[in-house]
């Protein structure tokens, strides 16, 4: 198949570009979950904040700093120069992230009483979640 591409002009996507790509959006989802925490009540948002730090085991700043060093690691070189143990690092974290999404977005069903914002709720949590699972098995193809 990907010699059959290459006459097509489809060049498969190298694995560290594949894999930036898919950093890059939970870069992004780590934004849109800090700035939903930044909006809700100051009681709430120090136990978003607490039970984030305990689920993935770092803080909101310290996970989105270790993605732009892997970021910059990819963008810099081959997926070879980066080492075993920081990718399953990575892994690691990323799979907590993972499990915390889910979590949250329970808690977060039972805080909202209104059926427009659980719809809201539902689909943006869904969509976040799913970008984490994305980076979470290419990251486990790679430390295979």
């Amino acid at each position: 198949m990907g010699l059959l591409d290459r006459f097509r002009g489809k060049e498969a996507a190298r694995p560290e570009e594949e894999l930036r790509r898919l950093v890059l959006q939970v870069m992004e989802v780590l934004r849109e979950t800090e700035e939903i925490m930044d909006d809700l009540p100051p009681e709430l948002r120090q136990g978003a904040r607490r039970s984030f730090d305990e689920s993935v085991g770092e803080s909101i700043g310290d996970c989105r700093k270790r993605l732009e060093k892997m970021e910059r690691k990819l963008l810099a070189g081959d997926l070879k120069d980066i080492p075993r143990p920081e990718l399953a690092g990575l892994r690691e974290r990323m799979s907590r992230l993972d499990d915390h999404m889910i979590r949250s977005y329970l808690s977060a069903m039972k805080l909202t009483g209104d059926r427009g914002g659980k719809k809201a709720i539902r689909a943006s949590a869904r969509r976040r979640a799913d970008q984490v699972e994305e980076l979470l098995k290419a990251l486990e193809r790679v430390t295979r």
